[in-house]
């Protein structure tokens, strides 16, 4: 290597630590923020919890907790048209969220809108039939009259679930441990844990996956097949997460035809799914900057993907980039008619046209 090209090299590496440097103050002033908002808010100052948690989402705009921490600051303040604003952009983040859509569903309520209050309960409950602050919500909705005696045996029945949920927490920690050593590569490790979650909670859909993907990329290809199959069977429609269901199918079909899951490629993947969902929350966040960062690293590992294509070059208008911007949408023009329909196709040519013009 040249003098000049140490030099450089050290000149990147400087560079790259003050970026990496300045990102980890970043994190470190909205947790900073957020700790201050939640003291505020224990001693009932709503006001200041509410301004130190807008402060941190400033920093921190695609941070849920955030998000979840100021609806809850709004709603005890009693403005729930705020709150429920701030609960919809968590649930933009992470739309799965069940306490979050119940929240929501509480300052729909008081803001007036019951039948979208109600329609949120009856989601949630949906979803999971044991939610008790959703079905007292919803009966309190549907019977006002009844409001005291239905709290009541909401008390009654959350006392009744004290060691239930310890237990569940339990389990949602293995659960994390397990989806941890997965995305590390560890796929023996966690095919252990996952293994061991669903012989306590035989229900648990997601374990059910990881133990699955897990089996197939340490070649145990049979048992990978039923493990996949109890997920896809186990699986909502529409389904919780498409990506999931998706490489599920994709993986249960290439084993059910012989084929062997080469784990780097596949990891690879997974990489490039992890990146595109968080560049497709940050540009549903208006985070338009954040979101062609995760965007273009989901298009390096994968250029071909359409869907990747279309929202960084509709991220790429937002930030007035008109001729990358084009590159992208025009990619998604050329590609087949089973990627979009007629109308979005119709769509993203008067998007380019306008661009061209």
């Amino acid at each position: 290597m040249t003098k000049r090209s140490t030099v450089a090299a050290l000149l990147f590496a400087v560079f790259a630590a003050i970026a990496a440097s300045s990102s980890a103050l970043c994190a470190f002033d909205a947790a900073l923020l957020n700790n201050q908002g939640v003291e505020f808010y224990d001693r009932g100052n709503y006001a200041a919890a509410i301004d130190k948690f807008e402060s941190a989402i400033a920093i921190d705009p695609v941070n849920q907790d955030l998000h979840l921490n100021l609806g809850y600051a709004c709603q005890a303040a009693g403005n729930h048209k705020k709150a429920s604003e701030a609960f919809k952009n968590a649930l933009l983040i992470e739309p799965t969220n069940l306490d979050a859509h119940n929240s929501l569903g509480v300052s729909l309520y008081h803001a007036g809108e019951i039948e979208r209050a109600v329609a949120e309960w009856t989601f949630v409950l949906t979803m999971d039939a044991g939610h008790v602050a959703a079905a007292a919500n919803l009966g309190m909705a549907r019977n006002p009259d009844r409001a005291d005696a239905i709290l009541k045996e909401t008390k009654e029945a959350l006392a009744s679930t004290v060691s239930a949920s310890s237990d569940e927490r339990s389990l949602a920690k293995a659960f994390e441990q397990g989806k941890s050593l997965f995305s590390r590569g560890d796929f023996r490790e966690s095919e252990k844990m996952m293994a061991g979650i669903i012989a306590v909670k035989p229900t648990s859909k997601f374990s059910y996956y990881y133990l699955g993907m897990s089996q197939a990329y340490v070649q145990k290809n049979e048992e990978a097949m039923g493990n996949l199959r109890e997920y896809l069977i186990l699986e909502s429609y529409p389904p919780e997460s498409s990506l999931a269901y998706e490489r599920a199918m994709a993986t249960f079909k290439d084993l059910r035809a012989g084929k062997t899951i080469n784990p780097k490629a596949a990891q690879l993947q997974m990489r490039a799914a992890d990146a595109f969902s968080k560049g497709k929350t940050a540009y549903n966040a208006g985070d338009f900057f954040r979101a062609i960062h995760f965007l273009n690293e989901a298009y390096t590992l994968r250029p071909d993907s359409y869907d990747t294509n279309y929202y960084l070059g509709l991220a790429y208008r937002e930030v007035a980039d008109r001729q990358r911007a084009v590159f992208h949408l025009t990619k998604c023009m050329l590609a087949g008619p089973e990627y979009r329909s007629r109308d979005e196709a119709a769509k993203i040519a008067e998007i380019v046209k306008k661009l061209t013009k």
